[in-house]
């Protein structure tokens, strides 16, 4: 099969979230290009032989959205060339949870194109999960960057938060991260733990689950950060 690299590279960023919308192909690809049209032709090209599907409706506003945006994933095609095991059998619906942990990523890359930060690794999940002293912890996203800036490197596990856990389910999953963080040492080494950073939905959830988290002791709470997506960017100032 004739793939060119940026079509691969397309295929590569659906294959390793699920799901991206056009509009977050487009920064990751598509930057240096003025105009919107290449990014249609490319989608739709990639689309009528098979590598990308698309997911019908087209998202409607809301962050990790935006009116007027389709959402794709890989085709039968896309999952042969991605080697992908088992059968081919596409979602049916648009997941905005992974909409929004590719959005994480997209603000990354800005990051580093603006020169805030030089990315070493990304980490998609479930290869981000670790097992820790017995518990499991499931991160989103993990991502290891320098702060340019500041001349330190920064290891950040990212939990996005939709704001459809209820309080006792986010309480259990900063357990384990507590839990996982006083063993650490003794299981990693001098491998520094990373921080724990939620991603909200909006404003309202971001003070509720800072809330949440202030109610423990500073020795925990020191751990964990929360902002929403669209300042997400700022957790590497």
């Amino acid at each position: 099969m004739n793939i060119s690299p940026r079509d691969g590279r397309i295929l590569r960023l659906v294959g390793r979230f699920g799901q991206a919308t056009s509009k977050q192909i487009s920064v990751v690809e598509f930057s240096t290009n003025k105009s919107t049209s290449p990014v249609g032709s490319v989608l739709l090209r990639l689309t009528k032989t098979g590598l990308l599907k698309r997911l019908s409706p087209r998202t409607v506003g809301g962050w990790a959205g935006g009116s007027g945006q389709y959402v794709y994933q890989l085709g039968p095609k896309g999952w042969l060339y991605m080697r992908r095991e088992g059968k081919y059998t596409p979602y049916r619906s648009i997941d905005m949870h992974r909409l929004a942990i590719v959005d994480a990523y997209v603000a990354t890359v800005e990051a580093e194109r603006a020169g805030d930060i030089r990315v070493n690794e990304v980490v998609s999940e479930p290869e981000c999960h670790e097992q820790v002293a017995g518990v499991l912890l499931t991160p989103d996203l993990y991502i290891n960057a320098d702060v340019l800036s500041a001349g330190v490197r920064r290891r950040v596990w990212v939990e996005v938060d939709m704001g459809t856990e209820r309080r006792a389910k986010i309480i259990d999953k900063v357990t384990r991260y507590r839990h996982a963080y006083r063993a650490w040492t003794s299981e990693r080494g001098e491998v520094p733990f990373p921080r724990i950073v939620f991603v909200a939905i909006d404003e309202e959830r971001e003070r509720e689950l800072t809330a949440l988290l202030d109610e423990m002791p500073e020795s925990g709470r020191k751990l964990f950060g929360v902002c929403t997506g669209d300042d997400f960017a700022t957790i590497w100032r």
